[in-house]
């Protein structure tokens, strides 16, 4: 056990800049023994970002806040690993729509909604107006009546 508190040493004081091989030790070796280890569990999360893993290292990210919701280095690492997927998904998104064809599709149902929605907002205003118009006229008609 002290070999493996050792290498979590270790990589603390490096400040958790390691190469792949030396993270993927890290939690590797430790983990078995403490599965809710606070340090091994965002190595870990670390070391699957670096490589390449990012809804596995999601996963453990959204464990370890729920195991320690006072951890702010985590919650805030994992806002941004989440940030990135949601970027990255509709980067994936766009790419699909541009090669089956449907970003102009969406472009042009864009462009006739945004065409109704200017009429339908002139057509509101013109009810508004002639609806205030009437209430004037009729509010001048009934002091006329009240004058005579």
């Amino acid at each position: 056990m002290g070999v493996r508190v050792g290498l979590l040493e270790a990589g603390a004081k490096t400040g958790g800049k390691f190469e792949k091989q030396t993270l993927s030790t890290n939690w590797l070796i430790f983990l078995p023994f403490q599965p809710n280890n606070e340090k091994a569990l965002f190595r870990k999360a670390m070391a699957l970002q670096a490589l390449g893993k990012y809804e596995e290292s999601a996963g453990v990210l959204r464990r370890q806040t729920r195991l320690f919701p006072n951890n702010k280095t985590a919650q805030i690492e994992l806002n941004k690993l989440l940030d990135k997927l949601k970027s990255q998904r509709r980067k994936e998104e766009t790419l699909s729509k541009k090669m089956l064809g449907l970003d102009k599709y969406e472009a042009e149902a864009k462009a006739k909604k945004a065409g109704w929605g200017r009429v339908s907002k002139t057509l509101f205003m013109t009810f508004v107006m002639g609806g205030m118009g009437a209430i004037l006229g009729g509010v001048v008609a009934y002091l006329k009546a009240q004058s005579s």
